[in-house]
């Protein structure tokens, strides 16, 4: 969408406001009609781009309620799961699945510069007793320029992909006959 259509969602320069934005914000500016507009603008985008619905509909980086709405909306709109999003346990995805997720990389709700995903991420799995599905959040990836000038959020990424390509994690889930599911596998 063209940001002066969708202004609730954009700054003055016309890019999305930074989650740290709806984090602070002491109202919900989100208009639903905007949100509703952009999330369905992005779906389209991703059915050209990928040739593909997406699996699932979430957004926990954007703390409004009305985004979460729009979220809701358009994901019924095209019969799509969604994965309501606060951090707790038992978190219904699908009919008979729920999540319990862990959100690595923060400390009382601030970035943790002693985050150890790899650790973090073998802990959950080996502790994980009670049958519940763990769901671990991640935010992997390598930096480029704009993510660097944009997201709080930089070193727990890098670590986080070095993680997910390690050695130590792979052998463990080998050995432990561990099968990574996908989204769209849940029931």
């Amino acid at each position: 969408m063209p940001a002066k259509d969708i202004p609730s969602l954009v700054d003055k320069e016309g890019n999305f406001k930074r989650s740290k934005v709806y984090r602070h914000s002491k109202k919900d500016f989100v208009i639903l009609g905007e949100a509703v507009a952009e999330v369905d603008a992005q779906y389209h985008l991703f059915l050209k781009l990928v040739g593909r619905q997406p699996d699932y509909f979430e957004g926990h980086a954007v703390m409004s309620e009305n985004f979460r709405k729009a979220l809701q909306i358009v994901a019924e709109r095209y019969h799509l799961p969604f994965l309501d999003f606060p951090i707790g346990n038992n978190i219904k995805f699908k009919q008979h699945t729920y999540f319990s997720p862990y959100l690595g990389g923060y400390k009382d709700g601030k970035i943790d510069e002693n985050y150890d995903p790899e650790n973090a991420l073998l802990n959950l799995i080996k502790y994980s007793e009670d049958g519940t599905t763990r769901m671990y959040i991640s935010h992997a990836g390598y930096l480029d320029y704009y993510l660097i000038t944009h997201s709080s959020l930089t070193i727990p990424r890098v670590k986080e992909a070095q993680t997910f390509t390690s050695s130590r994690i792979k052998e463990f889930i080998t050995d432990n006959n561990i099968h990574l599911v996908r989204y769209s596998e849940c029931l």
